[in-house]
């Protein structure tokens, strides 16, 4: 190895830094989308799939090193336009693969167990500071949904649970809302689709009322071009409570 490394400091530098591609790719790969590819087909795919380019080298160098004794001039012209085509070809792909996957990397959520991590998937944190840090532990038929669209830039996110009315008492209290608009009337866009989302029958719309906090309409400056808007809904008596941040494209 020492003999190689000293009489083709190319070759070697050439699979170091190939292999130094491979690695960084995988990282952010794994890193970047270890919420979407968990199975061990999608990490083996992750961890040796880049690790072709430098397979490559490595075989393209073994036949330089036993080329080289009898044809050194056309072994390195040769072995040094296929590695760098080899390089640029791998950055390239890496580059391209890492931005297609980015871009369609919709992160979706929808187990109680997985809410910090969708709050802390959202893009626009300002948007759901009501939300509570933890749900309570003595909430019930907890449903939780976060769905993004990162080709788009859409997002939303809502928390429900039912619970005792002095607690959703004390969440309305905490805030100032620019409106208040039962769901029957409300003229936000996806307020209707939303509390289909959450599973509030058709009959008992009219029962539920919207306190938003803030939308693109109110909010200076605006967080978003679309037209966004969040805050937490209720029912009449005050025993079910869906906090909501939505954000269509």
């Amino acid at each position: 190895m020492k003999k190689f490394i000293q009489q083709h400091k190319l070759l070697f530098t050439s699979i170091v830094l190939s292999f130094t591609i491979a690695v960084i790719f995988s990282i952010l790969s794994i890193l970047t989308f270890s919420d979407d590819y968990t199975t061990l087909s999608d990490i083996l795919g992750f961890t040796f799939i880049p690790l072709f380019p430098v397979l490559l080298i490595l075989l393209i160098s073994f036949i330089a090193t036993k080329t080289y004794a009898k044809h050194p001039k056309i072994t390195k012209i040769i072995t040094g336009t296929i590695i760098t085509l080899i390089l640029l070809l791998q950055v390239l792909i890496s580059f391209f693969v890492f931005s297609i996957e980015s871009a369609f990397n919709n992160k979706h959520y929808d187990k109680p167990q997985s809410y910090i991590q969708a709050l802390h998937s959202i893009h626009r944190p300002r948007c759901i500071e009501h939300f509570p840090e933890r749900i309570p532990p003595n909430a019930r038929n907890i449903k939780m949904k976060k769905y993004e669209n990162s080709w788009f830039g859409s997002e939303e996110i809502f928390l429900k649970f039912d619970i005792d009315e002095k607690y959703i008492e004390n969440e309305l209290k905490k805030y100032k809302f620019v409106y208040i608009e039962n769901a029957e009337t409300t003229e936000h866009a996806f307020a209707k689709y939303l509390l289909n989302e959450a599973d509030v029958p058709y009959e008992q719309e009219k029962n539920f009322t919207f306190y938003i906090i803030n939308d693109k309409q109110s909010e200076v400056p605006p967080q978003n071009k679309f037209l966004y808007h969040y805050g937490i809904i209720t029912n009449d008596n005050k025993t079910t409570i869906i906090y909501y941040y939505i954000n269509p494209d």
